[in-house]
């Protein structure tokens, strides 16, 4: 597989393209870090490893030069903290995590940070930040729907009981404290469609005694 030749294949890159002799890996990696990558390098280097430019890019920037950076480790805690400062303010997601980035390298500058790796973790808890900021105003909203919800089938259920009001006189149904029978049948109904026991009973009650008037 290339990648096992991949170090070999990047001396050779150097040699034929520099005329550089690098012994160790350390070597090629601190002269390629030093200098601007210019376009078409990485097609070089595909040719000499017989992979994808795609391919060759990623796997060095992403795993091979991995191996000579520090730990950032230790470091976390302050750039979290500084994340936490920052996620809130208007600036945007790229300039928050270079920022914080930049900051570190500064504070550190004998350092060599593995700087796609810094991104990836600070781009994972800028997520997990925002998410945990929007769960208590989402589930605030998710409880405005439901209590929405909950309007609307006690509207469009007493317009039905007030549509249906001769009917519902013909069965044993008479909602009062002193009818068992009748407050249970209302309390199924309730149940059933998901209603507010107190609010429909008491709607009943009022339909019930201004059809009394009437009467009257």
């Amino acid at each position: 597989m290339w990648k096992d030749s991949f170090s070999e294949r990047l001396r050779t890159y150097l040699q034929l393209e520099f005329g550089v002799q690098a012994s160790t890996d350390m070597q090629t990696y601190q002269f390629i870090h030093s200098r601007y990558i210019k376009n078409g390098t990485w097609a070089k280097i595909a040719t000499l490893c017989g992979a994808t430019e795609k391919n060759v890019h990623d796997y060095y920037h992403n795993t091979w030069s991995k191996q000579f950076c520090d730990s950032y480790d230790e470091y976390k805690p302050e750039m979290f903290q500084q994340l936490e400062q920052l996620v809130n303010s208007s600036t945007a997601k790229s300039e928050v995590l270079h920022q914080i980035i930049y900051n570190l390298q500064q504070q550190y500058p004998e350092k060599n940070f593995h700087s796609i790796s810094l991104r990836q973790i600070l781009a994972h808890a800028y997520e997990r930040l925002q998410k945990k900021q929007r769960r208590p105003s989402q589930a605030h909203e998710n409880d405005r729907h439901e209590s929405n919800r909950q309007n609307d089938l006690q509207v469009v259920f007493h317009k039905r009981l007030s549509q249906n009001l001769n009917s519902l006189t013909l069965l044993p149904w008479q909602p009062s404290s002193n009818n068992l029978f009748s407050d249970i049948f209302l309390l199924l109904i309730c149940l059933q469609h998901n209603l507010c026991y107190s609010g429909t009973y008491q709607y009943v009650m009022q339909m019930q005694n201004s059809r009394n008037i009437k009467r009257k």
